[in-house]
């Protein structure tokens, strides 16, 4: 009995000197303070200050991966899409703050003005120290950017002659400073801009930086805009993207958010919104993206009017049917496949015939009957399939054929998938060119390998239309070709 008793003492004494994780001192009075409400019974938690207020509080920084106003001015962005489900979840409204510096979101969470900091934040040690974060829903990894043309650096120390500049909104400087030892004379101090790393890779374009750091997800995403711009080397193994969150004794919201990221990702929600933000940008042709940036400026302006008045009339976004004509002939009206379609949209005779239009090469004519026959196409999918994806299955519709989309739909179902996301259904289609799947199917084999890339081009050429067709981004663009940076 004696021997029990003083076991339990000493576990009881090993438990209460277990050594405690560092805060930063700016959190002490939170932690006390925390610390008192719980002695004294309190009952209020962040939780519950959020169902009293009915809505969650998000704070971030506007930027392509994080936040922003879409081409029809729609609120878009992953991080929006993560807190609106999050925010639907608890059954509350969402209300969004942006701030344009991370510090800035960090004294936003101090204060008690937000409950939730989002914008592609990397947890790194340095910022763990100071915040609470949750689940890692992404992991990227920092990427030293060059121009084509220099020469590939290596090392850090390949980056000391050269105008080297990071985001002060990323944690950059907290890797270069790890990899210092590595390079013989030490910290290479590179420049802080209080810009995004949309903005760096854009100086880094046009030949106003040599180099700078962003994190792989923004580059995947922007290497269609600046085609010319190269991955040298990573300065950081792959790094873990979360919220953050006030830190403190009360982790009420914490396990909520926690207990969201498992719910979306066992239901493939998380998936689902990766790949319709980042789905469209794992192939990269250098040539191709070259050329379409060309024909941006030298085809583009002499049919945008038509594609722009033919998409009011249709409720489409024109830069939708720009790429989708781009992708048929590159602009050229003259165009003619050995298959005999021909014209801007490529249109097949009988599609033409049905859309009684009498000269597939006229212009006019060949954007009205792509755009109708699209507009048609949407109007016939399932109720269903909603919101991007609606557009990814006319499209693929478009191009393989509204039956063989449908076949395509079926073998998802029996496979598992989700027949209404695109995610799942573009895994699918070249299954049509297996006689083991096309022999079940209505409608028999299909190339089904053309849709898909078909669709995923598009994707690309939409964002890129996006981007340069901007006239804001124009703007900035032409202020960054003026600037003079000096390193320190």
């Amino acid at each position: 009995m004696l021997r029990s008793i003083v076991l339990v003492v000493i576990l009881l004494c090993l438990s209460a000197c277990q050594t405690q994780p560092k805060l930063n001192p700016q959190w002490a009075d939170t932690v006390a303070a925390c610390q008192d409400r719980r002695d004294v019974g309190a009952t209020t938690t962040a939780l519950k200050r959020i169902y009293a207020r009915k809505y969650l509080r998000l704070v971030t920084l506007n930027g392509a991966t994080s936040y922003y106003l879409d081409q029809n001015d729609q609120q878009a962005g992953l991080e929006y899409e993560l807190a609106r489900k999050f925010s639907n979840d608890l059954g509350v409204k969402l209300h969004i703050t942006t701030v344009g510096t991370y510090r800035q979101m960090v004294e936003y969470l101090q204060q008690g003005q937000a409950d939730i900091a989002a914008a592609s934040l990397v947890a790194s040690p340095q910022r763990r120290r100071e915040l609470r974060f949750g689940p890692a829903y992404q992991y990227v990894t920092p990427l030293v950017i060059y121009r084509r043309g220099r020469p590939q650096p290596r090392t850090l120390e390949d980056l000391r002659p050269g105008h080297f500049a990071i985001s002060a909104l990323h944690s950059h400087e907290e890797y270069l400073q790890r990899l210092a030892p590595a390079a013989s004379g030490g910290v290479v101090q590179p420049v802080k801009i209080e810009g995004t790393s949309e903005d760096l890779m854009a100086l880094v374009w046009h030949k106003k930086l040599d180099y700078t750091v962003v994190n792989s997800h923004e580059w995947s995403l922007n290497r269609h805009n600046f085609p010319e711009l190269r991955a040298a080397f990573a300065v950081a193994n792959p790094q873990p993207v979360a919220w953050a969150m006030r830190p403190g004794c009360d982790q009420s919201l914490a396990v909520r958010v926690s207990r969201f990221f498992k719910m979306i990702n066992k239901n493939k929600e998380l998936a689902q919104l990766l790949e319709r933000y980042f789905g469209h940008v794992n192939q990269f042709d250098y040539v191709g993206t070259v050329k379409f940036i060309q024909h941006i400026k030298g085809r583009l302006p002499a049919y945008r009017g038509l594609f722009e008045e033919t998409a009011r009339d249709q409720q489409l976004d024109w830069r939708l049917l720009a790429s989708m004509a781009y992708q048929e002939s590159h602009w050229n009206p003259k165009a003619v496949s050995p298959t005999g379609v021909r014209g801007l949209m490529m249109l097949t005779q009988k599609t033409a015939a049905d859309l009684d239009l009498n000269n597939r090469t006229d212009p006019k004519q060949s954007v009205h009957g792509g755009a109708v026959y699209l507009r048609q196409l949407m109007r016939r999918l399932p109720k269903a399939i909603v919101g991007p994806d609606r557009s990814w299955m006319a499209l693929s519709a478009y191009n393989v054929g509204y039956g063989h989309l449908m076949d395509a739909r079926e073998i998802t179902r029996e496979r598992g998938g989700n027949a209404n996301k695109w995610m799942d259904v573009k895994m699918n289609l070249p299954l049509l060119t297996q006689r083991k799947w096309y022999k079940k199917t209505r409608n028999g084999y299909a190339r089904g390998h053309e849709p898909v890339v078909y669709v995923e081009n598009i994707r690309r050429y939409l964002h890129s239309l996006i981007y340069f067709t901007d006239e804001k981004q124009n703007l900035r663009l032409n202020t960054y070709a003026k600037v003079s940076l000096q390193n320190p």
